[in-house]
């Protein structure tokens, strides 16, 4: 899981409301505070197409017909006080990404003046195995990268610094650390 924050508030909303960069991730949800509190429940209803449309709909709607709706409610002179918008990966997509993916989640929020950028996962079956947590991190890492190098750069890469200095730490830092300890142990007993 990724869990970070983007650093360039500004140029990440607009490549979000404005750009076409997220338009191909369906959305499950948004959740969005102004003047008026907002819940967009993004699953498609079925029945409001014609039966011939109704064998290519996906779930949900794609970020491309929600996204002109969400800016137009946040649009204007004041900052939204809350926004989350939960992206998932189109279920033919998630399919190729892992064998084990059920779904595959961008989450993205803004509190507090700070935009969060999280990934998640849902399995088809339950597996201890933290693969597809891992592709599907290294899948939203590259898409990151080709389309906002600088915006995630300070959301991924600190993450993919942290994991060997951890490994580093407990391997060689944390044995020389205990042998340390039992010598003064020995030298004080």
């Amino acid at each position: 899981m990724i869990a970070k924050k983007a650093e360039d508030r500004k140029q990440f909303m607009a490549m979000l409301l404005k750009d076409d960069v997220f338009d191909k991730f369906l959305v499950r949800s948004v959740s969005l505070r102004t003047n008026v509190t907002y819940e967009i429940d993004c699953a498609v209803d079925e029945n409001w197409y014609d039966s011939e449309d109704r064998t290519e709909l996906e779930k949900y709607a794609f970020w491309s017909e929600i996204r002109p709706v969400v800016f137009n409610l946040i649009k204007g002179s004041r900052l939204p006080g809350y926004m989350k918008i939960i992206l998932s990966a189109a279920p033919s997509a998630a399919e190729k990404i892992h064998r084990n993916a059920a779904a595959l989640f961008i989450n993205i929020t803004f509190e507090n003046g700070a935009i969060g950028v999280t990934t998640g996962c849902s399995q088809k079956v339950f597996a201890l195995d933290k693969s597809l947590d891992q592709t599907w991190d290294g899948v939203v890492e590259k898409f990151f990268k080709k389309h906002c190098p600088e915006v995630i750069s300070m959301v991924v890469v600190p993450f993919c610094a942290l994991v060997p200095s951890v490994l580093i730490a407990h391997t060689v830092v944390g044995p020389i650390g205990w042998r340390i300890g039992d010598a003064i142990a020995a030298v004080v007993n």
